[in-house]
């Protein structure tokens, strides 16, 4: 009798919307790997072609070369593309250091930042994850605005 009183208010208190698994669901529903960038100096093509071809280990191996000349110029780019890298190859706390490393006022930044919410959300780290996602969730024009509030709400 007690059953038949509290199953309806049980189901009530049902959410309506889908179900995640956990974070690693709501990761995998979100998380594309962007296509190399466009190529600007033809003698620095091995990370991309390595990039290319899903072979994200290489891709990242090759990326630390570059990143250690003191020289190279292209740091922003290559730590994003470092960091997707390594949380392509299931690397998340990696990618969060090589992400780190992006500068604020480059091109990059706001790729890094959507890249940093996804490796804090693999590793179950919400608590970084969050204000990330509310930052690109509040900021009108980012090209991940409508998805990192799809990922709040389902973080809630």
């Amino acid at each position: 009798m007690l059953l038949l009183l509290a199953w309806p208010v049980y189901q009530t208190l049902q959410p309506s919307g889908p179900v995640y698994a956990g974070n690693k669901a709501l990761f995998e529903q979100h998380f594309r790997t962007p296509p190399p960038p466009e190529v600007r100096d033809a003698k620095i093509t091995s990370w991309r072609e390595a990039y290319q071809r899903k072979n994200y280990a290489l891709s990242a191996a090759e990326l630390e070369k570059l990143l250690a000349d003191p020289n190279y110029t292209g740091r922003s780019e290559a730590n994003l593309y470092l960091g997707i890298s390594r949380l392509a190859a299931g690397q998340a706390q990696e990618a969060l250091t090589a992400l780190g490393q992006v500068s604020p006022d480059s091109y990059d930044w706001d790729e890094a930042q959507w890249y940093s919410a996804l490796a804090s959300l693999i590793i179950d780290d919400v608590v970084h994850a969050k204000p990330v996602l509310q930052s690109i969730a509040g900021k009108n024009g980012h090209n991940r605005q409508k998805e990192a509030q799809e990922m709040l709400d389902a973080l809630k």
